[in-house]
C-alpha cells in the first residue's frame, strides 16, 4: 500500500539520496515489531512459573525455618523484657506532657474567654487574666475537656428494638 502519495514529500537538500528516494534510513529494517512475546517466552515463563509455585507447595527449607523460629524467639523475649526508657524516650515523654498542657491551656483559655466576656466583659476579663498564671489555663482546660466528655443528661428518644412493640 505505499503510494506516491501516502510518502512525504522530501525537503530539497535534506538527507541522501536513497533517503530521497523513498528508501529507508540507515539502521532501519522493515521487520514487524512484534507486540506479544513469542511461544518460546511464553512457555519459559510457564516453566519457572510452575517451579515456583512447586517450591511454594513444599513449605520452607529447614534453614528458613530455622531464622523463622529463631526471630519469633527473639521478638517474644523483647515482649517480656522492658528495656530501660533511654534519654530520647524522656525527653519524648516530657515534650509529650508539654504539648498535652500547652493543648489545655488554650482549652482553658477559651473556655475563660468565652464565659469572662458573658460575665465581666472584655475590661474586667483583662484586669483577671494578667494576674493569674498557666495552672488557671490548665485547670479550666480539664474543666472544658470534662464537660465535653460527659454524655448528655437529657432524656433520649426510645426506638423499638421490633417493629411489633408500640
Amino acid at each position: 500500500m505505499d503510494t506516491a502519495a501516502n510518502r512525504p514529500a522530501a525537503q530539497p537538500g535534506a538527507g541522501s539520496s536513497a533517503a530521497r528516494a523513498g528508501a529507508p534510513p540507515a539502521g532501519v529494517t522493515n521487520e514487524p515489531i512484534m507486540l506479544e512475546p513469542s511461544q518460546a517466552e511464553v512457555d519459559a515463563w510457564a516453566e519457572r512459573e510452575r517451579r515456583r509455585r512447586e517450591e511454594f507447595l513444599s513449605g520452607p527449607t529447614a534453614e528458613e525455618r530455622a531464622a523463622w523460629v529463631e526471630a519469633e524467639r527473639e521478638r517474644r523475649l523483647a515482649r517480656l523484657t522492658p528495656e530501660p526508657p533511654s534519654e530520647a524516650a524522656r525527653v519524648a515523654r516530657r515534650a509529650q506532657r508539654s504539648l498535652r498542657e500547652a493543648q489545655l491551656a488554650a482549652e482553658g483559655a477559651v473556655s475563660l474567654l468565652w464565659r469572662g466576656l458573658e460575665r465581666d466583659g472584655p475590661v474586667g476579663l483583662l484586669r483577671k487574666w494578667s494576674r493569674r498564671g498557666m495552672e488557671v489555663l490548665v485547670r479550666a482546660g480539664r474543666e472544658w475537656e470534662h464537660e465535653l466528655g460527659e454524655p448528655s443528661r437529657e432524656p433520649g428518644r426510645r426506638v423499638p428494638l421490633n417493629e411489633d412493640a408500640s
